[in-house]
């Protein structure tokens, strides 16, 4: 879809150059160095839909996973096993601090798990989907 077209002038078209622009998409192959996971551990499912939910709606976000897990960390010099959700978001590098920011003020945790995760590769077709929807 993103292959290069040229004009009769040998130069690109301006919609083309628009596109590659909006998607940082270079060639045929977009690159997923502008998508990133980001992983929140959250107290209960609950919680991780009404963080999913906010974010979802104010585009911040494309897609959210919320499933169960058991964890085991340390906290105020115990050792504490206990069940929380993951919500893991699918978005863009740059919405990372504003999505962090806004976690913090939603999350019950005083120190909530918030974390980038870097894609080096995904399919051209989720990546499109996923810049068009932020």
């Amino acid at each position: 879809m993103f292959a290069k077209v040229l004009t009769k002038a040998g130069q690109r078209s301006s919609t083309e150059e628009q596109l590659l622009c909006k998607h940082q998409v270079v060639g045929a192959n977009p690159t997923a160095g502008s998508m990133v996971l980001i992983y929140i551990t959250c107290r209960d499912k609950k919680e991780a839909r009404k963080i999913a939910s906010y974010l979802i709606k104010r585009r911040l976000t494309a897609c959210c996973d919320i499933f169960p897990i058991d964890s085991i960390y340390w906290w105020n010099n115990k050792i504490v096993k206990d069940k929380e959700m993951v919500l893991i978001l699918k978005t863009l590098k740059k919405n990372f601090t504003i999505i962090e920011r806004e976690v913090k003020k939603l999350h019950s945790y005083n120190t909530p798990c918030i974390l980038e995760i870097s894609v080096s590769k995904v399919s051209s077709k989720y990546l499109r989907w996923l810049n068009k929807e932020l």
